[in-house]
């Protein structure tokens, strides 16, 4: 997601979609009441003396206030209807019915009356993913932070083997002793990483996998994350863009992020076998939880929170979450977690303290 203008101050957001990831964020983003301009389609009527007949459609730039939207997650379009509130004056269509069918590379100028944290981080462009991918070759190293608007290259390190003397695998135990390094320091300064995307080509898959396994520190830095380990035909720069070009990195991305959101919701059925009370369960007790200042983090589904974020218990629940700086997870229906929240209510959230929900 390109984003042109963030104004906290006057509420307007300036924006280009740029995949469907976007455009299903963008579905959180825009609600009800908003004002949204851009580019559309649109047809005028032609009086032929008789009656108004239907011109065809031209293209203007109108403006909208948002009452519904509806995003088709598998025709790569968001539609956004509301009443048309500025239009040529020639068009006659102010006051009018009209829909927007948003499509990656449209500009989309949107005025809110609240912009909310949680929002604030769909926007986000300099928040970690939590995925860091790794490509090792015989002539480079590269390494690289995913993120769902795309990939950004942190490092890269070329292969320095001109040295005769040794032997090849002297050659690069040492180059790889050097990578390692780095990758070492790099992911140190990650402390919110999920996941780790090794990539390797042939010649060196197995001496890396292998100096993963040996060195402590490598081991004690990668504890606790899923590594995902993957065979490419060149490693480094070109390596990291053959996997883009495959499409594994997206297929590794929503895996993660999958597995992500089923390790929170097992914390969550933790939560609930244990003795203490961490838990709110439903719109009623989160409510109840946010504005007590105890939620920590707040688990709702995707479909439920864009259906429901005109309604004024889920503004509650999101207005108090910001002021108590409460983390928002949003899950997707379409997912072994979403599934399990859905029969939890739609929403459910892990509290910092035990409280008495039950009044």
């Amino acid at each position: 997601m390109i984003v042109k203008e963030l104004d906290l101050k006057k509420k307007v957001i300036r924006v280009i979609p740029e995949s469907l990831d976007d455009l299903y964020r963008l579905s959180f983003l825009v609600e009800a009441g908003d004002k949204i301009y851009s580019w559309t389609l649109r047809s005028f009527k032609i009086d032929n003396g008789i009656r108004s007949i239907r011109g065809e459609k031209i293209r203007v730039y109108i403006g909208l206030q948002v009452k519904a939207l509806e995003f088709q997650e598998f025709s790569d379009r968001l539609r956004i209807r509301g009443i048309v509130v500025e239009a040529p004056e020639w068009l006659h269509i102010q006051g009018s019915h009209h829909t927007l069918v948003v499509e990656p590379g449209m500009e989309l100028k949107i005025i809110k009356e609240q912009i909310y944290s949680f929002q604030l981080k769909l926007l986000s462009k300099t928040k970690e993913s939590g995925v860091v991918l790794f490509s090792v070759g015989e002539d480079e190293a590269a390494i690289a932070e995913i993120r769902e608007q795309g990939l950004r290259i942190l490092y890269t390190l070329p292969a320095d083997l001109e040295d005769s003397e040794r032997s090849l695998q002297k050659k690069y135990e040492e180059y790889l002793r050097k990578v390692c390094g780095e990758f070492h320091a790099h992911v140190s300064r990650f402390p919110n990483i999920i996941a780790l995307v090794i990539a390797a080509s042939p010649l060196v898959y197995r001496w890396l996998k292998d100096f993963f396994e040996t060195q402590g520190k490598i081991k004690n830095v990668i504890k606790g994350k899923h590594v995902f380990w993957i065979e490419v035909s060149e490693g480094g720069v070109a390596g990291i863009y053959e996997l883009l070009r495959s499409g594994e990195i997206r297929k590794l991305f929503s895996r993660i992020m999958a597995m992500h959101h089923e390790e929170l919701l097992d914390e969550i059925f933790k939560a609930l076998a244990s003795e203490e009370r961490k838990i709110a369960i439903g719109v009623e007790e989160v409510k109840k939880a946010t504005i007590l200042g105890a939620a920590e983090r707040i688990l709702i589904l995707d479909s439920f929170l864009r259906e429901n974020l005109s309604n004024v218990e889920i503004r509650e629940i999101v207005e108090h979450a910001d002021k108590t700086r409460c983390e928002i997870v949003i899950v997707p229906f379409k997912s072994e977690a979403g599934l399990k929240l859905k029969h939890l209510g739609n929403v459910v959230a892990m509290l910092r303290y035990p409280i008495n929900l039950s009044y």
